[in-house]
């Protein structure tokens, strides 16, 4: 089970969301909307959202401040009696089947794999007596140094999971699960 530590696919800028998680561009149902509805339907429908617990209509009314000034007067009551429109409720139904516990498994399994690559390519070529050890030990590292960079790359998005209330001290952002691996060593 996911944390109440972690967010998934959090917004931390005031930018797109669909900027800072690429992932969500690649949606249909997220292809039509604006940067602000993006943000209505990720408070609205996130299994993570601060709001996700509350009783839609008092859900409804707190995301609705995020569009307040993009929707007109009828679409805010059309909003707040839970009649949207049908591009908003696909993406709402999309947004919440993303799932926070599988993307932290997912990421714990990163995390597993990466340590013990770690302790097999530190071994010192030395220590393997038989010179077809040595061959099957360079054949590991190289397809290692192959697939490094998208096991880091999958790290390092921490497949959207957020760690709430840490920040790296270096940029004032929250920590990604990469960098609470990193902080480990």
């Amino acid at each position: 089970m996911a944390s109440k530590d972690n967010t998934l696919l959090f917004p931390l800028t005031d930018t797109d969301i669909r900027t800072e998680y690429p992932e969500l561009g690649q949606a249909e149902e997220f292809k039509e909307l604006s940067g602000n509805e993006m943000k209505f339907v990720w408070y609205y429908s996130n299994q993570t959202s601060p709001y996700i617990h509350l009783p839609y209509k008092e859900r409804v009314l707190k995301c609705l401040e995020i569009l307040k000034d993009e929707l007109s007067g009828t679409q805010l009551e059309d909003y707040a009696k839970l009649d949207f429109p049908p591009t908003i409720s696909a993406a709402i139904e999309h947004m919440s089947k993303y799932n926070p516990e599988l993307r932290v498994k997912a990421n714990n399994i990163n995390e597993t794999i990466f340590k013990n690559i770690k302790k097999i390519v530190s071994i010192d070529a030395e220590d393997i007596p038989d010179m077809e050890e040595k061959k099957k030990y360079i054949a590991i590292s190289m397809d290692v140094i192959r697939h490094m960079p998208e096991l880091i790359n999958q790290m390092e998005q921490g497949y959207g999971v957020r760690v709430k209330g840490k920040k790296k001290e270096s940029t004032g952002k929250e920590k990604t699960l990469w960098d609470s691996i990193m902080d480990e060593e």
